[in-house]
């Protein structure tokens, strides 16, 4: 805080190693400087080691309440650069930075032409402070055995009545976590009301364990998170982190779209209702939650630390459930065994017959054969991030005979007749979509073939017809959403 409050620092560099606390240390940072109004406006914009200038740029300017009219680079840094400006005194908290960053790509004024601009870094590596030029930086080191037991406690309800031969398994357990709160959090957590057998078995794990194909600084964090994740106490809770591994990094998971994922991907279970469907995906995430492996966002969101969602990945891989987001790695080197995949283009050459989770972000047309080789999927979510709507082929939609959830978003859809051949679909969803008559779904079979249908959702969508007869005809549906602009 002393930093920030020095008018001859302008650049400050928060650095240490994964799990260590940076981005908590930083949020904490924006409270109080939010408590004490020490400046106009502060920003936290997350980057991540994949960097999106227009994502980054989104970031800032929402928490501006700013929405860019520019779609190229250039023109977007300029203007939020001009917007910046106008702010006498902001600091803006940039986190989990892998390498140097362009700031007038981004559009974030240099100190040289806005005195009142202050900028923190949150980076692994104190070499990416230095080629960044910050002022002043500050080393995060791990906790002590003594801050570590602490916190250890804390999160695991430890005390003064609780047993001896419990604490001092804590303290051994502790120990093992190597003064990580990312660790030590989520240890700690998954223990918390467990029986003395548990605590040492957990300890016995954490000594035992060898990962292996890991950089030997993240061995220690990453058995102790495979750790947390074994003591998860229902199979539905360990799908679903899993599936939060596959959304991007630092990416705020909106409730409702990952609960309807996880019930397209049978999280749930069998059960009757939609509603009991929705119930179990939830009591999942709040064990998630609860086990400090899964994150509160604003908004109804969760988000994943990004340590434990690598951890997530690399225990996938070993499960043979490979996770992979291409926006990240090029996905088309992993074959065979992909079953949870986000793109911002699909791959021509990635063998499909695994996949059963699809998501594709993208700002081109969709190439119409591609879905030709999924049998096996069961959510697909494909997305145009144009502002304008593109044309989308359903041709070979109707080879999807094992889809339960569709969304659809920001597309020009000319023919919905492919969802007579998804008999076992059970959420489908269309936002910002044109869409044809539902009339035309009356020939051979009407919607009162969809049995499984159980939620039905049109956000801001312009159809030709009054939807609400046909709708009438789905025979089991229990949830229906209709949004206007």
């Amino acid at each position: 805080m002393e930093a920030l409050k020095d008018d001859g620092v302008a650049m400050i560099g928060l650095y240490g190693m994964g799990g260590c606390g940076k981005t908590t240390l930083a949020m904490e940072v924006k409270k109080i400087a939010d408590a004490e109004h020490l400046f106009d406006k502060v920003i936290f914009a997350p980057v991540s080691s994949t960097v999106e200038v227009s994502t980054i740029q989104d970031k800032i300017a929402s928490s501006l309440q700013y929405k860019f009219p520019e779609d190229k680079q250039m023109e977007r840094s300029q203007r939020l650069c001009m917007i910046l400006m106008q702010e006498k005194k902001i600091l803006i908290i940039v986190d989990d930075v892998w390498e140097k960053l362009d700031f007038g790509r981004i559009g974030i004024p240099s100190s040289e032409y806005h005195k009142g601009c202050k900028i923190l870094i949150t980076t692994r590596s104190e070499d990416v402070c230095i080629s960044m030029n910050c002022q002043k930086n500050i080393y995060l080191p791990i906790l002590t055995d003594e801050e570590a037991w602490t916190l250890f406690q804390n999160k695991a309800l430890i005390s003064k009545d609780t047993p001896e031969n419990i604490k001092h398994l804590g303290i051994s357990i502790s120990n093992e976590c190597k003064g990580l709160p990312v660790a030590i959090v989520a240890v700690a957590s998954s223990l918390k009301g467990k029986q003395e057998a548990i605590w040492r078995y957990a300890l016995n794990k954490l000594k035992s364990s060898k990962p292996i194909n890991i950089a030997k600084g993240l061995r220690d964090p990453y058995k102790c998170l495979q750790l947390s994740y074994d003591n998860l106490d229902t199979e539905e809770a360990r799908s679903l982190f899993l599936l939060c591994s596959v959304f991007p990094e630092d990416y705020e998971i909106t409730l409702e779209c990952l609960i309807r994922c996880a019930i397209g991907l049978g999280v749930a279970g069998e059960v009757e209702t939609y509603e009991a469907a929705r119930a179990e995906v939830t009591e999942a995430k709040i064990k998630l939650v609860s086990s400090c492996l899964l994150l509160e966002a604003d908004d109804e969101c969760v988000k994943m630390h990004d340590l434990v969602r690598d951890v997530a990945h690399w225990i996938a891989k070993n499960e043979n459930k490979i996770i992979k987001c291409e926006v990240e790695k090029d996905v088309s080197l992993e074959q065979g065994s992909i079953r949870y995949l986000w793109c911002v283009k699909f791959p021509d050459d990635v063998d499909c017959s695994n996949l059963e989770f699809l998501t594709i972000q993208t700002k081109s047309e969709v190439s119409d054969g591609i879905f030709e080789r999924m049998g096996k999927l069961r959510v697909l979510i494909i997305t145009n991030k144009n502002d304008d709507r593109l044309q989308l082929s359903t041709t070979s939609f109707k080879s999807l005979t094992n889809l339960h959830c569709l969304i659809l978003q920001n597309w020009n859809l000319r023919d919905i007749s492919f969802v007579r051949d998804m008999k076992k679909l059970q959420s489908l969803s269309f936002h910002r979509c044109s869409l044809p008559s539902f009339l035309d779904l009356q020939t051979d079979v009407a919607l009162r073939t969809l049995t499984n249908l159980k939620l039905l959702e049109f956000k801001i969508c312009d159809i030709e017809s009054n939807i609400f007869e046909e709708i009438k005809r789905i025979p089991f549906l229990e949830e229906l959403y209709i949004f206007k602009d």
